[in-house]
């Protein structure tokens, strides 16, 4: 498991699909994170297909957790949350 943060910013989209898939990276840009249950939830651990996990803290109290199969539907559901900001 691979508790290392990485900026989204400084991340292309397939490094970013490597980094959370394949690496078990969490990925974060501002107060919005990305990551693959697989490597950090126990019941998931055995799953072949993706549990990808966006976690958005909003500083009032309120998070939004979010979590997808397909890395796309993911990534699309990321950006939307940041720039919702």
């Amino acid at each position: 498991m691979n508790e290392e943060f990485i900026e989204m910013g400084l991340l292309q989209r397939s490094d970013c699909y490597k980094a959370v898939v394949l690496d078990g990276c969490i990925v974060q840009k501002g107060d919005v994170e990305m990551c693959d249950l697989r490597f950090f939830v126990n019941r998931y651990r055995n799953e072949s297909s993706p549990k990808l996990q966006v976690y958005k803290h909003n500083r009032k109290g309120k998070e939004i957790i979010d979590t997808f199969y397909n890395f796309d539907d993911a990534i699309s559901c990321f950006d939307r949350l940041v720039k919702v900001g």
